[in-house]
């Protein structure tokens, strides 16, 4: 399994924790379930012909 590390400011973090918390997972998890699958969706977007 590969794994990565990611540096946020404190001021993302703490927007994460409190967007986490409002659907009850980690942060973690919602990096995980909700910004990683919304960032690869925007970057194939951009990469399509038009």
């Amino acid at each position: 399994m590969k794994k990565f590390m990611m540096t946020i400011n404190a001021q993302v973090f703490h927007l994460l924790e409190e967007e986490a918390k409002d659907r009850e997972v980690s942060v973690q998890e919602f990096v995980r379930a909700v910004i990683l699958p919304d960032w690869f969706k925007k970057q194939e977007a951009r990469q399509l012909p038009a």
